[in-house]
């Protein structure tokens, strides 16, 4: 009969270095026990619980007396002597002679490297091999390591006292378990660890503190670090951490568990380890976009026969919390912290079923499309960026109607241009925002309907005619802009609604006398209602609602069904 065993890591930084302990933690569990025991990892507020489920109990930390040291000896010298016993070597400068011949011959062969390859096997010539995935990491690792290698030394103190340490791991564990309540180390293991500005980033040089006058725990004597949470953090940077460059500067991620399981964490983490992502503010997007669809594909409502876990009607940001990174500036010999943060990982609504499941991965899909033609680089596309990066790290709804009403406009500035633009349908602009209450009274209301579709007519889809030849209507260009200036006064929104409701009537009323084509006018009851819910909920909310919905797409309105089949205007 199995055992439910918990073990209790406290969080020290409120850095990623947190989850790198609990997963290094986990991954320790995991050997111990064995991958037939179910290892999971639970974020319990001021620390992570990791509970493994065995039949072993406790006591099986005794028997278990040949521990691995859980991560790889970096050769970074070719003439570099490797400690005798040492059996898992990552050989840095061989790795990077096999990435620069790759990446010459890519280049070399450029259109023709498929063809290239085919004659040198057929020649009995081998294709040069692609680099070891893990190089990326350890190319950043390597750039800022700077005469730091504790894990090296503490790696050649574990070969050469095995036995030892695995006895005062187990004396660890114990202690997160509760059976014993003193710190089991001494003197020389902790002489032999120091801190890194890679493992406690809230510690390195250049960190903009609000408060200059306290200190990090690597700016500290070695008596005050852990040699157990470090040789974890060990085991959990090379197994989990995630490096991305941009230009010179590197950011590290590290996914940050809600509740799953160990097996389930590795996996996750090895497709997005494998993405190529790059970028400023949109490699966050796309990481956090990416890694809430990696998680949902792995799960069984989305996929019975392949998924590993159920989500049990949860939402992704219930089962992994988000990325927790930290971004370093390049100082040419150095680098340095400029900021540390945490990518919330979406919660738009929990997921119980198949459908449920593939609606979430639409909406992820549509919004990587509409984030996808914004660039880092211009300086027109970042607002928009950093609203939606908000949206994204904090949950919070009105960084997303700050976006939605920048994304107007923009439709209609790169659809002048005639450059390629992808609209936010209404359909799954409802699924998010029906979770909300106030949200939802004010997007099920007849009257608000009415007139975000007046809206739409008035702007995206007269504009989009008016590509297809047809320029029966007149386009209101600046419609977003003038109202998102008022919509916090209502008496000001109220008036730029009725001058609209006003115009858009007279044209259509223009259309009908000369037997033209036709549109439903806004009436008064719609006025009246859109009124009412100004009045009863804060303007600010309805007039932000208004241009969401006015400026998506709306699937069942017989005006954009070209768009809807191509997806996109050019």
């Amino acid at each position: 009969m199995s055992q439910k065993l918990c073990f209790n890591v406290q969080k020290e930084t409120n850095t990623y270095a947190d989850a790198l302990l609990a997963v290094g933690t986990a991954d320790l569990l995991n050997e111990i026990y064995g991958d037939e025991a179910r290892t999971s990892i639970k974020d319990k507020g001021d620390s992570f619980e990791i509970e493994v489920s065995s039949p072993e109990g406790l006591e099986h930390l005794d028997r278990y007396t040949r521990l691995d040291i859980g991560y790889p000896f970096v050769k970074q010298k070719e003439d570099e002597k490797i400690p005798s016993g040492v059996e898992n070597i990552f050989d840095y400068p061989k790795n990077k002679q096999i990435e620069d011949a790759y990446i010459k011959f890519e280049k070399t062969a450029g259109k023709k490297k498929n063809k290239i390859a085919n004659n040198m096997v057929d020649a009995g010539l081998d294709k040069p091999p692609a680099p070891d995935p893990s190089l990326k990491l350890h190319k950043i690792l390597a750039s800022m390591r700077k005469g730091w290698k504790s894990d090296k030394e503490f790696c050649e103190y574990f070969i050469n006292n095995r036995e030892k340490v695995t006895r005062l791991a187990a004396d660890n564990l114990k202690r997160m378990a509760g059976s014993c309540s003193e710190r089991c180390s001494e003197d020389e293991l902790d002489k032999i660890v120091s801190g890194s500005q890679i493992l406690l980033p809230i510690g390195g040089k250049g960190v903009n503190r609000p408060k200059p006058d306290s200190t990090g725990k690597s700016g500290l004597p070695s008596d005050f670090i852990d040699w157990f949470s470090e040789w974890m953090k060990y085991r959990g940077m090379f197994k989990f951490l995630l490096p991305y460059r941009n230009g010179d500067d590197f950011k590290f991620f590290v996914i940050t568990p809600k509740e799953i399981s160990y097996n389930a964490l590795m996996a996750i983490h090895k497709e997005l380890f494998d993405e190529n992502l790059w970028g400023g503010i949109k490699l966050d997007i796309r990481a956090t976009l990416d890694l809430a669809k990696i998680l949902i594909m792995h799960s069984k409502e989305y996929d019975k026969e392949k998924g590993s876990f159920m989500m049990l009607k949860k939402r992704p940001n219930q089962i992994i919390e988000g990325l927790s990174q930290a971004y370093f500036k390049s100082l040419g010999t150095a680098a340095a912290l400029m900021n540390y943060s945490f990518l919330g990982l979406p919660g738009w609504f929990a997921i119980d079923d198949n459908e449920t499941a593939h609606n979430f991965m639409k909406i992820i899909d549509e919004h990587e499309k509409c984030i996808s033609p914004l660039q880092d680089d211009i300086s027109s596309d970042i607002p928009l960026l950093q609203e939606y990066r908000s949206f994204l790290s904090s949950g919070d709804y009105r960084y997303f109607l700050e976006f939605l009403a920048l994304y107007g406009p923009y439709i209609i500035q790169r659809r002048e241009r005639n450059k390629w633009v992808m609209q936010f349908t209404v359909q799954n602009l409802r699924r998010i925002f029906m979770v909300k209450k106030d949200y939802s009274e004010i997007i099920s209301n007849e009257g608000f309907l009415n007139l975000a579709t007046a809206i739409r007519k008035a702007t995206v889809s007269a504009q989009y005619r008016k590509a297809q030849g047809n320029r029966e209507w007149d386009i209101k260009y600046g419609l977003a802009q003038d109202w998102k200036r008022v919509v916090e006064q209502p008496e000001k929104l109220i008036i730029a609604i009725s001058d609209f409701v006003q115009q858009y009537n007279a044209e259509n009323a223009r259309h009908a006398e000369e037997a033209r084509e036709r549109r439903s006018n806004v009436t008064t009851k719609d006025l009246n209602q859109v009124l009412d819910l100004i009045k009863n909920y804060d303007s600010d909310l309805v007039g932000m609602l208004l241009l969401a919905y006015g400026y998506a797409r709306d699937v069942k309105e017989k005006d954009e069904t070209d768009e809807i089949k191509e997806g996109e205007i050019k």
